[in-house]
Order: C-alpha cells, then structure tokens, then sequence
C-alpha cells in the first residue's frame, strides 16, 4: 500500500500585520439626531484616531466634537482620511 502524499495548496508563513492608529471620519445623517429645526444641515461629522473602522466608531460615539455639514449625509460613513 502506497502512503498517501500531501499534495495541493501548502500555507506560506508570512509575517505578522502591524496595524498603526490612522486618522477615521465618521459621518451621520441628521435624521439620527431628531428635530434640529434647521432644514440647512445634511448630517455630522468627527474625525477619530483609531486601529480599525470598528475601534474609531465606537471612539466617535464617545466623542463631544462633531462638526455640522451642510450637505445631505445619507448614509453613516466611517472611512479613513487619507487612503493608503
């Protein structure tokens, strides 16, 4: 009987990801803060320093600086200022 030879994909080691804070902007819809009474603002802004889109959401929940945008914000947003 032939011993069975290990064939297809073999996993390579690569080396292990070091994550560095970056700069994340969050942006809601005004329809998330209730009755404003100003028709003229679309939505907030606040920009985070953070590992991941998930740690600079929950940095913005707690964040007392949010900055009012006057254009419509449709949906919530959360991407990195500036893109590797």
């Amino acid at each position: 009987m032939e011993r069975h030879k290990g064939g297809g994909i073999v996993s390579q080691a690569t080396k292990e990801t070091h994550f560095k804070p970056r700069a994340w902007c969050i942006r809601i819809p005004r329809t998330y803060c209730g009755d404003l009474g100003h028709r003229n603002i679309g939505g907030f802004q606040t920009v985070v320093i953070a590992y991941d889109q998930r740690n600079a959401w929950e940095s913005a929940m707690g964040s007392p600086d949010w900055e009012m945008l006057f254009f419509p914000v449709e949906n919530i947003s959360v991407f990195p200022t500036q893109p590797v």
